[in-house]
């Protein structure tokens, strides 16, 4: 059973109305799946000179799924960002039943796939390493990652594939511990000096420790210490109240801003999930995270719009 599926098992009795809601009419949650994987599909793009070119025959066109993110390379859109946000929605896709009956659904994921095989690890900026003191290549690591081990879990890979695969989803566990911080964790805000130590960021370690589970539970060989330096700093960052620091750091705690529940009811659930997942928290942890967000989340939604909302790196 998927991490998601059993948040949503525990938090299923907070989403029954009640009070006046009993009487409204119930919401075709058919209808809003159908017309939400229809707005996937069809808002599919590609952002190379080379759209325009004809495939060979049985070639598959590269689609992808640009994640807009908050600042750019050269003008242009970090492939951190596109190869991340090109896995995440590809997850949307697969998760929901008949896929394998689905064309425009299964294409899609196709042409998601045959990007991410080709810019997953796509030199230098992709690569091995750490540009400057931010640099979001991480993200599209971790998700490229988890998406590939699901996407092996539901046999959802064609045969032609499966070895080019494979043989990347090794590479990516390999670059995943090499840009590993001394310390443990992951983080895109670090400070310039290379391989000198930084905070790591619960949002971006929970994942990553996620998705490295997946690979070891999957078979793949390499040490697990990694998983477990990331757990540490997950359980460093965590607060009484419940709340995970914006980057760990347990000797300075403020408690306030994003350190108060609503300013990080967002990473909340993500790192409460990991560490179940490890054995370091329970359900009722997992729970309250979710509540927390279901219930701050407009505090999010004002955040959002406002200018500076990142900090520098230290």
């Amino acid at each position: 059973m998927t991490s998601s599926l059993l948040i949503c098992l525990w938090i299923s009795p907070l989403l029954v109305p009640t009070g006046p809601l009993l009487t409204a009419e119930p919401p075709d949650w058919e209808a809003a799946m159908k017309s939400s994987l229809s707005t996937l599909v069809d808002n599919q793009e590609s952002m190379t000179k080379e759209k325009s070119k004809k495939l060979d025959p049985g070639q598959v066109e590269v689609r992808e799924w640009p994640y807009e993110g908050v600042y750019r390379e050269g003008g242009e859109i970090p492939p951190g960002y596109r190869v991340g946000g090109t896995a995440i929605v590809m997850r949307s896709l697969i998760e929901v039943p008949g896929i394998k009956k689905d064309k425009k659904r299964s294409e899609s994921v196709l042409r998601g796939l045959s990007f991410l095989l080709d810019e997953s690890l796509r030199a230098p900026r992709m690569g091995v390493g750490f540009r400057g003191g931010y640099d979001v290549r991480d993200w599209g690591h971790i998700e490229s990652l988890e998406t590939l081990l699901r996407m092996k879990e539901l046999k959802l890979i064609p045969g032609k594939l499966r070895k080019r695969c494979h043989l990347l989803i090794g590479e990516l566990v390999e670059t995943l511990i090499e840009n590993e911080i001394p310390g443990g964790g992951w983080n895109y805000s670090r400070r310039r000096r290379a391989n000198s130590p930084s905070p790591a960021s619960p949002f971006m370690t929970a994942p990553a420790a996620m998705a490295l589970m997946r690979a070891r539970d999957h078979g793949l060989k390499f040490d697990t210490a990694v998983i477990d330096r990331a757990l540490d700093t997950l359980e460093a960052a965590r607060l009484e109240t419940g709340a995970f620091q914006y980057s760990t750091n347990p000797d300075r705690v403020t408690g306030e801003g994003f350190e108060a529940i609503q300013g990080a009811c967002a990473r909340m659930a993500v790192c409460e999930t990991a560490l179940w997942l490890a054995g370091r928290a329970d359900t009722a942890r997992v729970r309250a995270s979710v509540e927390a967000f279901l219930e701050h989340w407009e505090w999010l939604e004002k955040r959002r719009s406002q200018t500076g909302t990142h900090n520098p790196p230290l």
